[in-house]
């Protein structure tokens, strides 16, 4: 999102224009799944005619309005993408989707996927993004439809395409059956579209790929530990697309979450996620997958031969950890927790160029994100709801660039902290058509 921030910031031309560095900003945006079918039938399994009777119990397809909410989802940032001002289809760009291994997740991030972007944005999956595994909520350890297959360097996620396919493509042939019909006129949807919708989930469905796991490394090592594989899969750079090369061992059902979950854990598992993703330290930038380096080189040649990268420390963040005897699961992201303070100047606290990222995920994920980014924030709106399919933003600034504007004189001082980030909507469905109803004990 670099090219794009910067395009906007050289169009305005005002005596008062703030410094470059100010418009570059990393965006998280956090969609709840759509509607769940065992949320409006119970029988779902019974009534299904067999498409999801060998899905697990605790995970469940989306109902036929929850695909619908993915679809206007989906319509809401291929609208964007189309308009023509800049700041408007910047809104509709994606730098990729972080998604959920649940099932109702991996059909909302498909469906948005193939209408929004006719199926080309990248899609990485993260077990930290999985449901809360409360004892509350699951009576006993909740288990995956899809499967993870571990080669031993690499880790990929392989949906369940038995009951994804059929679902899929019959949703897309109703919209297709459906064009110009009163449902549809909100959404103006051409014949056109819905053809090339189809036919773009047809060939996905064909293919059933196995996409990559972009996760923490005390997440990959447990994947890796569980399925029985050789721990060198932390050794090398993931691959996107995932393709299985050398032995391929399966782990079925296995969410890679410790079951009974606390609140706690949740939340240090959700802060955990946003780490992963966007704090630069030595060991998650070696598992950054090769598909996001090779857009990061062709975007740099968009931009003013003036940017280049700055460093970041290469201490080890294991070794701090362990020798601070903090230990595992949570590794990284407490050694994080400790080298964000007195960072040098000099040194970029991002792992990643300017990124609007959007994770596919579950209500209480939504809300321990915003707990652990927005501390205040959430303090202040405890009460908020996250509706199905509804969009939770949030926005902080952004330095891997060394700016034109940068000076390279004078001596380099201390940051107490990363920026933090700032909220920019919670629990949002402006874009939605669908009503929503919810529903209060």
């Amino acid at each position: 999102m670099t090219a794009v921030q910067y395009a906007q910031a050289a169009k305005r031309r005002s005596v008062q224009r703030p410094p470059l560095s100010d418009y570059f900003r990393d965006e998280l945006l956090l969609l709840r799944h759509g509607e769940r079918l065992d949320h409006v039938d119970r029988a779902w399994k019974l009534t299904s005619n067999g498409t999801f009777l060998h899905l697990p119990d605790a995970d469940p397809p989306l109902s036929a309005v929850g695909r619908r909410q993915a679809l206007e989802t989906g319509i809401m940032f291929l609208r964007q993408r189309q308009h023509r001002k800049i700041r408007q289809r910047a809104l509709g760009m994606l730098s990729m989707l972080l998604v959920s291994p649940f099932h109702r997740c991996v059909e909302t991030a498909l469906i948005v996927n193939i209408v929004g972007f006719n199926g080309e944005l990248a899609m990485f999956f993260d077990p930290l993004l999985s449901d809360w595994h409360s004892p509350r909520i699951y009576t006993r350890p909740p288990r995956l439809g899809g499967t993870y297959h571990v080669d031993g360097i690499n880790v990929g996620f392989h949906p369940h395409w038995e009951a994804l396919a059929p679902a899929l493509t019959s949703f897309f042939r109703c919209v297709a059956a459906s064009v110009g019909s009163a449902g549809m006129m909100p959404l103006s949807v051409t014949e056109a579209m819905s053809a090339r919708w189809l036919a773009i989930s047809e060939e996905l469905c064909s293919q059933a790929p196995c996409f990559p796991v972009w996760t923490s490394s005390s997440m990959t090592k447990s994947l890796c530990l569980n399925s029985g594989a050789n721990f060198d899969c932390l050794k090398s750079v993931p691959r996107s697309p995932w393709d299985g090369v050398g032995k391929v061992t399966a782990l079925k059902g296995n969410t890679g979450i410790d079951y009974p979950e606390s609140a706690n854990a949740l939340l240090r598992r959700v802060g955990e996620a946003v780490r992963v993703h966007f704090a630069a330290n030595s060991m998650e930038r070696s598992s950054v997958p090769r598909l996001v380096e090779d857009a990061i080189q062709q975007e740099v040649k968009q931009l003013p031969s003036a940017f280049f990268r700055k460093p970041i420390s290469t201490e080890s963040t294991v070794a701090t950890a362990w020798s601070s005897g903090l230990g595992p699961p949570y590794t990284v992201s407490a050694a994080n927790a400790m080298q964000t303070k007195n960072r040098p100047e000099g040194e970029r606290y991002a792992l990643l160029p300017s990124m609007r990222v959007m994770m596919v995920t579950h209500a209480d994920v939504v809300s321990m994100a915003l707990k652990h980014c927005c501390p205040t924030h959430y303090i202040t709106r405890s009460g908020f709801s996250v509706p199905y399919c509804s969009i939770t933003s949030i926005f902080r600034s952004n330095d891997f660039y060394i700016r034109p504007e940068a000076s390279a004189k004078g001596p380099k001082r201390c940051v107490d902290s990363e920026p933090p980030w700032r909220v920019e909507a919670v629990g949002s469905t402006s874009h939605m058509q669908t009503t929503i109803v919810l529903e209060y004990d």
